[in-house]
């Protein structure tokens, strides 16, 4: 009987370990990725710095808009905290680069579209960035991100989102604890070689702690004109409207264990509240020459 059972077990297991298909010819191509930040466009498999790339769907699907925080905290290197408190901004460092700044961001170059936000020195805010809009973000890590000039730990690049090739309006809303209201409104269309692209947001919230207040309101506008395949104009112009962003301050201990929602009472005695308004134009050149040249000129 054993015999028999040796018989029968030996033709079946080769028989099922016969594979109808090769599974090591089954190649799967992925979509590159080209990295825009690195002055010339590549594929990220091909440059020799760390860039971490990452889309809209990771930015605007499922979001709640409010800053960069969400998107930025997967990126290797890169910490960032401080998104609560608005008057102070989003307090960023990439691989130690902006660490020893108390509050926003200092050291690293934050760029919108191509066009600098931040000054010379490296200081920059994102309160004044509809994150509703930006189609793309690239963070450049390393001293590699020096080709962007002084101040330049590192390098944090957004792009918006792209011309529509056709007409569309969109609407949403965010509702939150503690009276967060965010409202946006987007609409574009293309003619010829005209294009337009426009956005209307407001934010505003009571905030969870005493004194923590916010309003904030971001109006973006591109246009592009496109006379050829080898040339693009765009005009990109955006204003903000930050009328009040109050600021609780820190508590000891104590002051947490007997109110945790009251603000520190020198910040409440001094008034701390920043306020502010924006106007930022921008006008950019795309022109090729060949290709593998081109020219890029921006005016802002």
């Amino acid at each position: 009987m054993k015999y028999a059972t040796l018989l029968f077990l030996i033709p079946f297991s080769i028989w099922a370990q016969k594979p109808s298909q090769d599974s090591l010819n089954i190649v799967k191509e992925l979509a590159p990725v080209t990295v825009l930040s690195s002055r010339i466009p590549q594929k990220e498999n091909q440059l020799p710095v760390s860039v971490t790339t990452i889309g809209k769907a990771r930015l605007q699907i499922g979001q709640t808009k409010l800053s960069l925080f969400d998107a930025l905290n997967t990126v290797p290197g890169v910490f960032a905290m401080n998104s609560e408190n608005f008057a102070q901004d989003l307090r960023i460092s990439i691989r130690g680069f902006g660490a020893r700044a108390a509050f926003g961001i200092r050291g690293l170059k934050i760029v919108l579209d191509g066009v600098p936000e931040s000054t010379p020195d490296g200081t920059a805010k994102l309160g004044n960035i509809d994150v509703g809009l930006i189609e793309r973000v690239e963070v450049l890590k390393g001293a590699t991100a020096g080709i962007y000039g002084n101040a330049s730990g590192g390098v944090i690049s957004l792009n918006t989102e792209s011309m529509p090739s056709k007409p569309y309006a969109e609407i949403s809303s965010t509702f939150g604890s503690y009276g967060l209201k965010r409202y946006q409104v987007k609409f574009g269309s293309s003619w010829g070689a005209w294009s337009v692209l426009g956005s209307v947001s407001r934010l505003e919230s009571t905030g969870y702690r005493q004194k923590s207040a916010l309003e904030r309101n971001l109006l973006n506008l591109k246009i592009g004109f496109r006379p050829s395949e080898k040339t693009k104009l765009s005009l990109l112009s955006t204003y903000i409207d930050s009328p009040k962003a109050e600021d609780p301050g820190g508590l000891t201990i104590e002051e947490v264990n007997k109110d945790r929602t009251q603000a520190r009472k020198a910040n409440v005695d001094y008034n701390t509240t920043e306020s502010f308004n924006q106007l930022r134009n921008a006008l950019i050149l795309d022109q090729k020459l060949g290709e593998k040249s081109a020219v890029n000129a921006r005016v802002f």
